[in-house]
């Protein structure tokens, strides 16, 4: 069982995911190929036709699209299944990932947390520009990467090709590069002192008085808001949902572009029961405090946005994909509410 991670607060969101065929770019341990100094970018060039882009906190590998996805699980089982398997966060059982004598022919990866505090013994190289350790690891691949912030493992003949995509997150981007404007043509939403702008096409619901307007038991639950935005009252309470572990491909949990808004009106209640926690460095969006919360690591980002009039702090969810250019035009697009509601369409 875990928590559903529920959109539940004002967010905003749009990015199209560009899929280019790229040879992989292997390690290269001679010192060169790294990037010079210059805004952090994602290469969506780097997923293959029928791969998924999946991103983990600053990190992104692109997987084929059949694999399944885990949180923190046993992945033997479900590479078998689909020939393929990535593991997101931390492992339940720490340690070495058991041998998987059944899985021979399948392949998968793991990326959790990593602490760049840490040392990092190893052989040092560039993978597409990023600084990487190679690492001894109970693995057929084993890499750190400091910079953003995890440790990356691979098992199988496929461990090549995924080592080849790894890129900058859609939420490195929007938190690295500072403002971007939104195009004329988005449209103004806003809720309780906040207005946003979102993509014309976005689908705009009533007010609800319910923590969670729509429920879902998918993996992540952004896929349930595509091209949809949703202002919650919070005037409901609800204790956490929990839905059992349904495990999801690749491509149905992160291959679709994802332009979801919600804004919650009480940020404690929702990061209770939503399981946010850990506040990264704030920002300033026009006179707004901006706090991107470091959980959730995936899929969204959640900011706890403050000052310049609000009555209450609110939860702001971005849904992140592609590029991370239109999450980055909704987040800096915030003011305060000088435009009337848009009426629900």
């Amino acid at each position: 069982m875990i928590p559903a991670v529920s959109l539940i607060a004002a967010s905003v969101v749009a990015v199209i995911a560009i899929a280019v065929a790229r040879p992989s770019h292997h390690l290269n341990t001679t010192g060169g190929g790294h990037l010079t100094a210059g805004p952090v970018q994602v290469d969506t060039s780097l997923t293959p036709p029928g791969w998924a882009a999946v991103d983990f906190g600053d990190a992104q590998l692109s997987v084929p699209g059949s694999w399944t996805v885990v949180l923190g699980q046993s992945f033997c089982d479900a590479a078998v299944r689909s020939g393929g398997a990535v593991e997101l966060g931390s492992p339940i059982s720490q340690g070495s990932p058991p041998p998987c004598t059944h899985a021979q022919h399948a392949s998968w990866a793991t990326i959790e947390p990593f602490n760049p505090t840490r040392a990092t013994p190893g052989r040092a190289g560039y993978v597409n520009g990023i600084r990487v350790y190679r690492i001894a690891a109970g693995s057929d691949m084993g890499y750190v990467v400091p910079s953003l912030r995890v440790k990356i493992e691979l098992f199988g003949p496929d461990a090549t090709r995924v080592i080849g995509t790894l890129t900058h997150s859609p939420r490195q981007v929007v938190l690295s590069n500072g403002p971007v404007a939104a195009p004329s043509t988005w449209r103004y939403v806003a809720f309780d002192g906040l207005s946003v702008q979102v993509p014309p096409a976005d689908h705009v619901f009533p007010k609800t008085g319910s923590t969670y307007p729509i429920f879902t038991c998918s993996l992540l639950g952004t896929t349930a808001l595509i091209n949809q935005v949703f202002r919650d009252t919070d005037a409901t309470k609800t204790g956490p949902l929990l839905c059992p572990y349904v495990p999801e491909s690749a491509a149905i949990v992160f291959g679709q572009a994802r332009t979801g808004v919600q804004i919650h009106a009480r940020v404690d209640s929702a990061v209770t029961q939503d399981g946010f926690s850990d506040l990264l460095a704030c920002i300033t969006v026009h006179g707004f405090k901006v706090c991107p919360y470091a959980s959730p690591e995936l899929d969204i980002l959640a900011v706890k946005v403050s000052g310049n009039s609000l009555l209450h702090p609110l939860l702001v969810l971005i849904g992140l994909s592609g590029s991370g250019l239109d999450a980055g035009r909704v987040l800096y697009s915030m003011r305060l509410d000088v435009h009337a509601d848009v009426a629900a369409s």
